[in-house]
């Protein structure tokens, strides 16, 4: 989800040409015409979406100044008693879903606790015990956030390329098998020097994690 300072609208409207509407309505023209038309209309000229070829795709709409938030309800959905866990508290609670922070982070509700305190989150490798149903909840839900696979840029280096992929699927499988977690921040093994996987948390590689 994008913050709403991310807003272009008028005057912060900077590509060259501009197509207001979608589909059989829709109309190209240039910045300069389309913020004539907005202001003819009294409306303002809000972008929806760039393009690669530089067109910006707009509506025109009756934005309000400056630009807020519709107002909507806000809460916990109610959770599932079949996706219980034992947290580190001793307390049985419940996988929620998607986290919406770091990559592999699941969140999770807490009916024993103070209100302010109920809603919080955890990794795969918090999950010590937890119900099938958890499992296989947690499986499908790292599954589908696996991130892509590393992108060739700069010349062709096939031995390089082949290491990175080779990595990638090992991160993947640590990921969906024992961490849960995901950074993007380069990191060394502490012990070989290593480049430390994505999904890899700790601060050896695994040989070294093993062996120690």
């Amino acid at each position: 989800m994008h913050p709403l300072r991310d807003l272009k609208y008028d005057d912060a409207i900077t590509a060259t040409v501009v197509q207001c509407g979608l589909g059989d309505d829709a109309e190209r023209m240039s910045l300069d015409e389309a913020r004539r038309v907005a202001a003819e209309r009294g409306s303002h000229l809000v972008q929806q979406f760039d393009s690669d070829d530089g067109t910006a795709y707009c509506e025109l709409a009756p934005l309000a100044i400056p630009p807020r938030w519709e107002e909507g309800e806000t809460g916990p959905a109610p959770f599932d008693d079949m996706l219980w866990f034992v947290s580190s508290r001793g307390c049985r609670d419940y996988l929620m879903g998607r986290a919406g922070t770091y990559t592999g982070r699941i969140s999770a509700w807490c009916p024993h606790a103070a209100p302010e305190y109920r809603s919080y989150n955890v990794s795969f490798r918090d999950l010590a015990e937890m119900s099938e149903a958890s499992r296989y909840f947690v499986a499908g839900l790292l599954a589908g956030v696996v991130p892509a696979a590393p992108i060739e840029s700069g010349p062709s280096d096939e031995a390089a390329d082949q290491a990175d992929r080779s990595a990638w699927y090992a991160a993947q499988y640590l990921f969906r098998t024992r961490s849960g977690a995901w950074t993007e921040h380069w990191r060394v093994c502490t012990e070989c020097g290593a480049v430390l996987l994505p999904s890899n948390l700790d601060d050896r590689c695994s040989r070294h994690s093993d062996e120690g």
